[in-house]
């Protein structure tokens, strides 16, 4: 008898528990997954290189046309700076945007990135920190260094590296959730294996129609397209985001989209974000892409270092600007600019090179 009562018990358990999942599609299910938080995948001890590709230009070739025709002859017209952008736009397919990064953890990392856009002043930009202390940032001719222990309390050296892996957690973690204003699920159905689904704010003002397919496992659902209906933005009204080549990454164990793509509201492309790859560390990789580069020699793990013109050093008892192949000190740093006095300049100068990734970030809070 007692096994029978167990048996019963389980039984019970088992058809509760089936009746509290929702059905996959479903407007329970959608409404679960709009309001789900998604902890974050870590990506401690992994190599992760992407590219976007930007067209920031309205226009084509017929438009490039029509800008010839009206600036011909005539140096100084308002549109000869549009001119000449839509042109290298055009031959260059668009400007390319090259993000790597090494993280071991929030004390042993480095990010690079480049870009082919001749509008940007700052062509690469890679930072670096390797332990609590030593920590760098290099920039076209410059090699700041700083101590990462003597920054201004509550700040870390590490926040554009975090921009960037919230990057990378669009590919990796696709989630549909929706931070401001808040809408809720309107529509849900999973019709054979494309589900179709609308979420509205209250007022209407935003109303976001969703897209996505059946896996191939079919035990999940991938995203295809957030299109945002009505916004109460109008920058954003109509703008649409694809998910594409969904495929499994060894890597991370599971699938997830390979290319990701924005369209603004009048159907013009804006950006193609295509991931690259995502690898475990090497062995003694870490140290390698962290130490400082050294000008003189001429050794980056990545980069030609010949190509550092100065040294500023920040670090508490710095305050030296100094030639990096002569070693001559060129200039001295006010008391304000070094060490834990950086306060807001230190910010200004991350924020600077922070303007690199300024564009990518449309992938976390358009949602």
């Amino acid at each position: 008898m007692i096994w029978r009562t167990c048996l019963a018990l389980l039984l019970a358990a088992t058809c509760m528990a089936a009746q509290t999942e929702p059905t996959l599609g479903s407007l329970e299910w959608f409404a679960n997954r709009l309001n789900q938080p998604v902890e974050p995948t870590q990506l401690n001890g992994y190599y992760i290189e992407f590219t976007d590709r930007k067209w920031p230009v309205d226009g084509d070739s017929a438009t490039l046309e029509e800008l010839r025709s009206r600036v011909q002859g005539k140096p100084e017209h308002p549109e000869r700076r549009q001119l000449e952008r839509l042109e290298k736009q055009l031959e260059l397919d668009g400007f390319l945007w090259r993000y790597r990064i090494w993280y071991q953890d929030d004390e042993h990392w480095r990010v690079s990135s480049d870009t082919d856009d001749p509008d940007v002043p700052i062509q690469f930009h890679d930072a670096a920190q390797s332990g609590p202390s030593d920590s760098w940032m290099w920039a076209q001719g410059s090699l700041t260094l700083y101590d990462a222990g003597h920054l201004p309390e509550g700040q870390s050296s590490s926040t554009l590296l975090l921009h960037l892996q919230q990057f990378v957690r669009c590919f990796v973690d696709v989630s549909i959730r929706v931070a401001r204003p808040p809408v809720s699920p309107t529509t849900s159905r999973l019709d054979g294996t494309t589900w179709l689904a609308t979420a509205e704010s209250d007022d209407r003002s935003r109303v976001i129609n969703y897209q996505g397919s059946l896996s191939p496992s079919g035990t999940a659902i991938e995203l295809l397209l957030v299109e945002h209906k009505n916004h109460p933005n109008p920058k954003f009204q109509g703008m649409a985001t694809f998910y594409s080549d969904w495929a499994y990454d060894e890597a991370l164990h599971r699938r997830i989209p390979h290319v990701i793509k924005r369209v603004s509201g009048d159907g013009r492309l804006e950006d193609v974000c295509e991931y690259g790859v995502v690898r475990p560390l090497h062995g003694g990789e870490i140290e390698e892409v962290t130490r400082t580069p050294d000008a003189i020699a001429g050794t980056d793990a990545i980069r030609d270092a010949t190509l550092i013109e100065e040294i500023i050093d920040r670090r508490p008892g710095g305050g030296s600007v100094v030639n990096a192949h002569t070693g001559q000190e060129t200039g001295t740093l006010k008391p304000e600019e070094v060490g834990s006095n950086l306060g807001s300049l230190y910010w200004i100068a991350w924020g600077a090179a922070g303007a690199l990734v300024a564009g990518i970030v449309w992938l976390r809070v358009r949602r």
